[in-house]
Order: C-alpha cells, then sequence, then structure tokens
C-alpha cells in the first residue's frame, strides 16, 4: 500500500482529553513534525502527483486521515483519541435529592 503525503497540510490534530463540561467537548492537541496522510491506494493504482504530494509505503490497514506522517521519523502512524467519556464518568454530585 501507498499513502499519499501532503506536506503543506500540517501539523495534524488530535484529541487529547475532554471537557469536564456536559456535555463534553474535545480538547485538541497536535502531533510535532506531522502532516496528512490524504489517501491510501494498492501500489499498483498510484498516480502521478504534483506541489510538494508524495508517495510512501504504508501499513496495509492505514487509512487517509486516520493516520499522519511524520516528517522527522519518515514514518506513517495511527491518530490516538482520547476516549469520550461515557455517563459513568461524570461528576459525583453532592446534595442531590432522588426524586
Amino acid at each position: 500500500m501507498k499513502a499519499l503525503i501532503s506536506p503543506s497540510e500540517n501539523p495534524i490534530s488530535y484529541v487529547s482529553s475532554w471537557s469536564s463540561t456536559t456535555p463534553p467537548y474535545p480538547i485538541y492537541s497536535q502531533y510535532p513534525n506531522s502532516c496528512r496522510v490524504a489517501q491510501v491506494e494498492p501500489d499498483d493504482q498510484i498516480f502521478p502527483v504534483g506541489g510538494d504530494l508524495f508517495w510512501t509505503d504504508c501499513p496495509d490497514d492505514c487509512v487517509a486521515d486516520r493516520w499522519y506522517y511524520d516528517t522527522v521519523t519518515q514514518q506513517i502512524i495511527k491518530i490516538v483519541d482520547a476516549p469520550k467519556p461515557v455517563a459513568g464518568d461524570q461528576p459525583v454530585v453532592t446534595g442531590a435529592q432522588t426524586i
């Protein structure tokens, strides 16, 4: 598999945590030295690209916009978002009454 890399689309953001408000909202951080995986194709289906775009090898399970390219290590890495909190993760309220 080949990943089409777009160096001009950087850095890549990910959900690093969630707010403690109700409802929770995502808090984003950025991967350093990262740029976008814009497209993924089998080796025999790549096509010429222009500008600063280029193709590089990637894992078979790579998905565009869910993985990023590290410009320092020249590796394709999966974007890891913090899991969204579930209802049981809500803050404890004291003094509330059950009706």
